[in-house]
C-alpha cells in the first residue's frame, strides 16, 4: 500500500476511465479495489445499460472502462517522487522531466 510520497500512477486514459466509473483515486488504495471497481461498474450499469433505457454506446465505453481497470488493479503502479515543492525534477528511470509537485 502506497505511504505519504507515494501516489497512484495513472495514464490519461485511466483518469477518464475513473470518471467514466465515478470513482476516485482513494478507491482504488482501498483494501480490494476490484471490488469497488465492480461495484462502481454495477451502479453505472443500472444507468447506461440499453434494456434499462440507456445509450448503448456509452455501456459500451462503460465496458472497456470496466475491463481495463480491473486489469490495472491486478497490477496497481505507484510512483514515487522526490522533489522540491514547486521545482522541476529529473527521473534518470525514465529520462524525463517532471513538473513541479
Amino acid at each position: 500500500m502506497p505511504n505519504k510520497k507515494t501516489s497512484l500512477r495513472l495514464s490519461q486514459k485511466h483518469k477518464s476511465y475513473l470518471k467514466i466509473l465515478d470513482l476516485s483515486k482513494e478507491d482504488l488504495t482501498a483494501e480490494d479495489p476490484h471490488n469497488k471497481i465492480r461495484s462502481a461498474y454495477k451502479k453505472m450499469a443500472k444507468i447506461y445499460h440499453p434494456d434499462k433505457g440507456g445509450d448503448a454506446e456509452k455501456f459500451k465505453i462503460l465496458n472497456e472502462a470496466h475491463q481495463q481497470m480491473l486489469v490495472w488493479a491486478e497490477n496497481p503502479q505507484y510512483t514515487c517522487r522526490r522533489a522540491l515543492q514547486g521545482c522541476w525534477s529529473y527521473d534518470g528511470s525514465t529520462n524525463r522531466w517532471s513538473p513541479p509537485l
